[in-house]
């Protein structure tokens, strides 16, 4: 399919996540070969479980609160179960199963969970106890589940500061999430099933320090912080197609060295003498391909006249605001020294898309002001210098 002038190459695609599977396979037999009598090695969707890509790719251990076992136990079938295995809640209690769902407990404790065949039971200290079992959430019409924990990612270098719990986040907007989902499994089908296909997961968070975030670490989960706003469809589908664009990159641009000149954790600052450019080469080759995301899916929204009124105006704004940022990007990425040559066959393309949005709405962006506006899009802050009643 095409993003914009971006054509997305299925064997590229398929070819990695094949690597990414066999690369966990691997980790997991060393260590500990014995799972592989009870999980199905031919189903690739064990091995592109976020919280294995975290477990594999933290090399200080013993960073994990989770045990091994208690990742892998909701896939493995009922007949092979381990009849006992350890398990830990987190420090909000939520003990984590991927895959068959969550119970909640005591902050930061350690259990055995017992399986009988049909049901879970659990034991501390020898005393039996009874935490809640909760279901997973999925995202409505999909196979992407809503974290209901706190990754442990988010407790990584600078531990998340929430704002509120996850399962707070959770019932205020999910409704809304699920809402721009179904718009998008309308406007962008196809899109959507490149998205389900690379993400497992979907965190809504809501804290100060953190924006919204995919990470290789964590890979398959997409994490929206809604950042305290009362956000609304318009705000989900940017950062949905946003966040799990970068999901969907990771594979479509490995190795990296195919498409770099130089090395990937290289600081972009270093090319373009910004001392507030706090990414990497690879990252801000990562952006290239996420404003063509966004941008796709917002100008699918405009075209087809999803919105009215506010979210009209919000979405044009938005898709105004990336062009700016996508124009200054494609300038510093067009170096030699940062790109090879297949590195500038996606550039290309990625200009090609910029070329064309910019020919369809320049009149607009020519009049819109973002003087005001920092490193996330503010709708108050659009809306003060370009107020709704000029472009309705």
């Amino acid at each position: 399919m095409k993003l914009l002038a971006f054509e997305i190459e299925n064997r590229i695609l398929d070819n990695n996540l094949v690597e990414y599977t066999n690369t966990i396979k691997t980790l997991l037999f060393q260590a500990d070969e014995a799972i592989f009598d009870l999980i199905d090695i031919d189903d690739d969707k064990i091995f592109l479980e976020p919280t294995l890509f975290f477990y594999f790719s933290e090399k200080k251990a013993p960073i994990h609160n989770t045990p091994l076992m208690q990742l892998l136990w909701g896939y493995i079938t009922n007949e092979k179960k381990p009849g006992i295995i350890e398990v830990r809640s987190d420090v909000n209690g939520f003990i984590n199963l991927p895959n068959y769902g969550y119970f909640k407990y005591k902050p930061a404790s350690t259990l055995q969970l017992l399986w009988d065949g049909e049901t879970v039971h659990f034991m501390e200290d020898n005393v039996h106890v009874n935490p809640v079992f909760i279901s997973d959430i999925y995202v409505n019409g999909s196979s992407i589940r809503v974290c209901q924990h706190v990754p442990e990612w988010l407790w990584k270098d600078d531990p998340a500061k929430f704002i509120e719990p996850i399962p707070a986040t959770i019932t205020g907007f999910l409704p809304a999430l699920n809402s721009a989902w179904s718009l998008m499994k309308k406007i962008v089908p196809e899109y959507c099933s490149y998205i389900e296909k690379t993400n497992r997961e979907i965190a809504l968070i809501n804290c100060y320090n953190k924006f919204s975030l995919a990470a290789f670490g964590y890979f398959g989960t997409a994490f929206l912080n809604v950042q305290n706003e009362p956000h609304d469809e318009v705000f989900f589908i940017d950062d949905i197609a946003h966040q799990c664009g970068h999901i969907l990159f990771y594979p479509l641009s490995m190795p990296f060295t195919e498409y770099l000149s130089t090395d990937h954790r290289t600081p972009m600052k270093e090319f373009t003498q910004v001392e507030w450019e706090e990414r990497d080469i690879y990252g801000c080759f990562h952006g290239l391909f996420t404003y063509t995301t966004i941008l796709h899916c917002l100008n699918e929204c405009l075209d087809q006249n999803i919105f009215t009124g506010k979210q009209q105006h919000e979405a044009l704004g938005r898709l105004a605001f990336y062009m700016d940022k996508f124009r200054k990007d494609l300038a510093s990425m067009n170096d030699p020294l940062l790109l090879s040559d297949k590195g500038f066959e996606y550039f290309d393309m990625f200009k090609a898309g910029y070329d064309r949005m910019y020919e369809k709405y320049k009149s607009i962006i020519r009049k819109m002001n973002f003087s005001n506006q920092y490193y996330l899009f503010n709708y108050s802050s659009f809306n003060t210098l370009n107020p709704i009643s000029k472009w309705t």
